[in-house]
């Protein structure tokens, strides 16, 4: 059985538990195990300088054999702070991370420790601890085997609890990849298989630091926040300046990963294959899967927008929240600078309140916008070219059969499905408010200005017939699609990109729509050509 969560690719070590079986009482006798404990052959992990100044430290700072860090008294002693795992000097910090000192063979089997594992629903363990480091504390030494105080395998595995070793040295802070993908296997861990145990030697330093990361990637704590949390419950973790500084400076490389919206005259314009390139750094797991080839935060908007005009048109009908959501994609619909900021700062933290927002006008205006913002018009000059010759070439007929090979040869899948997923949700907008020819023309005129940059008349080069053109085209697009990227029940069997997304999004819509919970049947939102889908999502570019 493999431990790595689903869809992440390979980490540094990750194992998990083996099919085996064991002694009735789960452990093997204290008697096979003798011999095991015998310290490593340093010779073969280290110089003799290393292993010299190695043992001098343990000795004079950690106690040697009498390690103060292993010592679980030293947790137990202190005023209203209970150890988290009995025989281990360890801590809970929040209700899914134990922050802990190594644990040993002879501790496993002393404190039953994986008894108390089960019983605290701890399922995995993460070791951030070089192999043969402080070799002479604690009682035991270090495996000759593993290098480590236990076995992992022998210890953990073959017990149900899945081991992932993420190693870096001793009072040192690591890079960001390192944190970042250790980060991303815990929180696949916790959120599919269980609560976790996190130790390096102490379990102060790199753990605190680990732990601390942690709640800054997955429960979007800001890094003052997330140490002064790790600090209270595990006193003395993160321990130097440097690894202070490494929290700090993590938040801030998860900040300009995930910038969606341009706050500052100094932060960079957003390039959308770039924005989405980091996207995939940052998520993963079936969210990854999800957002593969579109912006999450443009997803999240549209589908807030989407579900207030639902909620709305079933009271009324037409949908006004729908109509003016529709209108509001225009510059100068824009709303206040203090409304765009909070979005646009809860966004690029992702702590955005999706069901709190109840501005439609906002949520649409800043969806059309994002693409204004951008380093370079989505749709470049050469591509309006390109659709302005398409578009001449065939009549109405002829452009219906070829509009979808024309899509798919000229544009990538993110700018494809982005697009797309922008276009299906103008179309629902305009269907809740039952809008008009002129209304609709309007939302894909402004849209089409957008991604191409032809919103101003010094940035547009475009003659008056020639913006109607490029219109018609993006309308065709929306005709072709309908509301696809928002309803499961219409994407063809093979689109599964689209499946992916239109699940993602029945989810959001659903989970604050109160039409979900109505007798009332929810709309049926159907593509016009399933044919086009099939091929937009199908197409390997």
């Amino acid at each position: 059985m493999s431990g790595t969560p689903e869809n992440l690719p390979t980490t540094p070590t990750v194992v998990a538990p083996m099919s085996t079986t064991s002694t009735g009482s789960g452990f093997e006798s204290e008697a096979s195990l003798t011999g095991k404990w015998s310290r490593v052959n340093e010779a073969k992990v280290d110089s003799f300088i290393d292993r010299a100044r190695q043992g001098i430290h343990c000795s004079l700072f950690c106690g040697g054999v009498k390690c103060k860090h292993e010592d679980w008294n030293v947790c137990k002693d202190r005023k209203n702070v209970h150890p988290a795992i009995e025989g281990l000097n360890s801590n809970w910090v929040g209700d899914e991370v134990i922050a802990s000192q190594r644990p040993s063979t002879s501790l496993f089997l002393k404190h039953l420790l994986i008894q108390q594992f089960k019983a605290k629903a701890i399922t995995g363990v993460f070791n951030l601890q070089e192999k043969g480091e402080h070799a002479s504390c604690g009682p035991d030494g270090i495996y000759e085997s593993t290098g480590y105080s236990y076995n992992g395998e022998q210890d953990l595995m073959r017990h149900g609890v899945h081991y992932y070793e993420f190693p870096w040295p001793d009072m040192t802070a690591p890079d960001n990849d390192i944190v970042l993908r250790s980060v991303q296997v815990m929180e696949s861990h916790v959120k599919n298989s269980g609560r976790v145990l996190v130790h390096c030697h102490a379990g102060l330093g790199r753990t605190g630091l680990m732990i601390a990361c942690f709640l800054i990637y997955s429960k979007r704590m800001t890094s003052d926040s997330a140490i002064k949390m790790v600090r209270t419950c595990r006193p003395g973790a993160v321990q130097t300046s440097a690894q202070v500084a490494f929290v700090k400076g993590f938040e801030q490389h998860l900040w300009s990963m995930q910038l969606a919206f341009r706050l500052q005259v100094s932060d960079p314009r957003v390039e959308l294959e770039l924005f989405m390139k980091r996207q995939r750094e940052i998520l993963h797991g079936e969210e990854g899967e999800q957002y593969r080839y579109v912006p999450k935060p443009l997803h999240f908007l549209l589908c807030r927008a989407i579900s207030l005009a639902l909620d709305d048109e079933r009271h009324v009908r037409p949908s006004p929240i729908a109509l003016n959501a529709l209108e509001s994609v225009a510059i100068s619909a824009a709303p206040s600078r203090e409304i765009v900021n909070k979005m646009c700062t809860e966004l690029n933290r992702g702590n955005w309140k999706f069901s709190q927002a109840r501005d439609a006008n906002a949520i649409m205006f800043l969806c059309a916008d994002w693409f204004r913002g951008m380093t370079a018009p989505v749709i470049s000059e050469n591509s309006i070219r390109e659709i302005l010759d398409f578009m001449k070439q065939y009549t109405d007929e002829e452009r219906s059969d070829k509009l979808k090979n024309f899509i798919c040869h000229h544009y990538s899948r993110v700018v494809r499905h982005s697009i797309g997923m922008l276009l299906s949700a103008v179309n629902l907008l305009a269907d809740c408010a039952s809008a008009r020819v002129e209304t609709r023309r309007f939302a894909f005129k402004t849209i089409a200005q957008a991604l191409t940059h032809t919103h101003t008349a010094a940035k547009g080069s475009l003659s008056g017939c020639e913006v109607d053109i490029v219109t018609s085209f993006f309308g065709d697009w929306a005709t072709a699609i309908g509301g696809i990227y928002f309803d499961t029940s219409v994407v063809p069997m093979h689109a599964a990109t689209i499946s992916k997304i239109a699940a993602a999004s029945q989810l959001l819509v659903d989970s604050v729509s109160t039409r979900a919970g109505s007798d009332e049947p929810g709309r049926a939102i159907i593509a016009n050509d399933l044919r086009v889908v099939e091929d937009l999502d199908m197409s390997a570019r």
